[in-house]
């Protein structure tokens, strides 16, 4: 895309007219492209419903600004001793000012069995002061730093992002997130169940247009 800098494009929300592949979404699963799209590109009109049509926009790249805000410290890494493991990420600092995403650093650990099996699946589990709950799948390669990606909201609205008006990005009444929670499971019993697990800390991004 950096080469061919297309002047247009479509942009279709997940659980609009889309599917989520394994239950991953696009955000969590392509962070670098989702954010490439948005710093150069902004949406203009909608060919129909769920649909944005996005215009190349090069002054956004500019314009748009993350700040980062520590949520978590890093978890000592977790030895998982049974088939089914869960990992609380301890005390949560919620920014006062809110956020748009969460980041973090991830590292699961695997025996060599894993090549010739499969790994397990990863699961987080976000809790919300409102009593509600939000689960997302996502994959890591194993044995290695992954950097993590995760929208906490309604996933069918970061459509709303790529405005050039700020305030009509999504916003809406988001209660603060009170817990984190990793949830190992084996996908069937051909999956190895990981060795550890290691969590660097949380940080809550706030994204904003210059």
């Amino acid at each position: 895309m950096r080469k061919a800098k297309p002047a247009l494009g479509l942009y279709f929300p997940d659980g609009v007219h889309t599917v989520l592949l394994d239950g991953v979404p696009s955000l969590t699963r392509s962070p670098r492209l989702w954010f490439y799209l948005l710093r150069h590109y902004r949406s203009e009109r909608s060919p129909e419903s769920g649909v944005l049509g996005l215009v190349r926009d090069e002054t956004r790249d500019q314009r748009l600004a993350l700040a980062e805000e520590k949520m978590t410290d890093p978890l000592p890494t977790v030895w998982v001793t049974n088939s089914r493991g869960s990992i609380d990420f301890g005390s949560i600092h919620w920014p006062a000012a809110g956020a748009d995403f969460l980041k973090f650093r991830f590292r699961v650990n695997y025996s060599y069995w894993w090549r010739m099996r499969k790994p397990s699946a990863l699961t987080l589990v976000m809790s919300f002061a409102d009593g509600r709950r939000k689960a997302i799948h996502f994959v890591v390669e194993p044995n290695h730093d992954s950097e993590i990606w995760v929208y906490p909201w309604d996933e069918a609205e970061l459509g709303g992002y790529f405005s050039g008006d700020e305030s009509r990005w999504p916003a809406g009444n988001r209660s603060p997130l009170t817990n984190l929670t990793l949830i190992v499971t084996p996908i069937d019993w051909i999956s190895v169940v990981p060795e550890s697990v290691s969590v660097g800390e949380v940080n809550a991004i706030r994204l904003n247009l210059n």
